[in-house]
């Protein structure tokens, strides 16, 4: 193994344990808190149907996310058997290219959808409690599909969907076109794309080595 390749992945390794030990425990308990603070301020001013909208939402994103995401994912698959029996660096760094930026188009759509369907009941009253529900909302079923699989890419993708989501209510409140605003979300979808990436592609072997070997099924494949 290289120096190169000993820093790329020592790096790896850090960026995984800052992750799981430290990102996640704090977007635990902000979506925990956000979900509870929320549903009881919409459950006292009496917005029921509200907090159904965003239960059923939660509860219909982790079932109907992969079944999205599969085109996506049987070409990723596809790409990296080809590439791997080939031991091509250059066909696995297009298959994680893939892969990740078909999750992070799947994010922008999810965030956009929730924030759409929760602006429609902003009023001066219901403001706060429905962004905080709405953040909560995002973040249920990304917090659900990351600890499921806690690996350090979709906890990035969460972080993502938490940051998008306030960038969104941010730029509401400033009257922002909602074009605009969902262009300035997908610019930073890309910035955490490519950091994912990075991370990605820093672990895939070259043909004189097999450390740091990355496999579909690898964390750092998401």
């Amino acid at each position: 193994m290289t120096n190169l390749q000993k820093i790329c992945c020592s790096a790896l390794f850090s960026s995984r344990i800052v992750a799981l030990t430290i990102i996640l425990p704090i977007l635990f308990v902000l979506t925990a808190l956000s979900t509870v603070v929320s549903g009881i301020w919409l459950a006292i001013l009496g917005e029921w149907y509200l907090i159904g909208i965003g239960l059923c939402l939660s509860l219909g994103a982790p079932i109907t996310w992969p079944i999205i995401a599969a085109p996506g994912f049987f070409l990723t698959i596809s790409i990296f058997k080809a590439s791997e029996q080939r031991k091509s660096r250059a066909g696995m760094s297009l298959a994680l290219l893939i892969f990740t930026l078909c999750g992070y188009a799947l994010l922008v759509g999810w965030v956009v959808l929730v924030f759409m369907l929760f602006t429609q009941f902003t009023d001066e009253e219901l403001s706060v409690p429905i962004a905080l529900y709405g953040y909560a909302t995002v973040n249920m079923p990304l917090c659900y599909m990351s600890t499921k699989e806690p690996f350090a890419g979709s906890i990035i993708g969460w972080l993502f969907g938490g940051i998008s989501f306030i960038v969104l209510a941010i730029l509401h409140l400033f009257s922002v076109a909602s074009s605009s605003a969902i262009f300035v979300i997908s610019v930073m979808a890309l910035f955490f794309c490519f950091a994912t990436i990075a991370m990605g592609i820093s672990s895939i072997p070259s043909k004189q080595t097999n450390a740091c070997e990355c496999k579909p099924h690898d964390p750092d494949w998401w």
